[in-house]
């Protein structure tokens, strides 16, 4: 993503963000397979209906907010915000206490 504001005039900017679209299905199918797998049966719906919440809240407000970037700022600064968005989300996740203790056992 981050590549994408070094190529913000030009068409290829889409290539590094086409490579992150490709690899997102995999990351969702290894994440959410191992959140069935730890989760308890009868807790499953409620996990998956937070998770599923959560992701189509951000992805509501994704484009209002690059549109709020985009007037105010120039395409390159606006599209580091996105990347930026995402160290914190790596950082947080790396961090919580959750996933360094999480069990390969279910």
């Amino acid at each position: 993503m981050a590549v994408s504001t070094l190529l913000s005039g030009s068409v290829l900017a889409a290539v590094p963000l086409a490579a992150a679209v490709f690899l997102g299905p995999t990351a969702n199918a290894t994440l959410f397979g191992h959140q069935a797998a730890v989760t308890p049966d009868h807790l499953q719906g409620r996990v998956v209906s937070g998770v599923l919440l959560a992701a189509g809240s951000a992805a509501a407000l994704a484009p209002v907010l690059a549109g709020a970037l985009l007037a105010h700022w120039s395409p390159g600064p606006a599209m580091l915000v996105f990347p930026a968005l995402v160290v914190v989300a790596a950082v947080t996740a790396t961090v919580s206490k959750g996933i360094r203790t999480m069990s390969d056992r279910p």
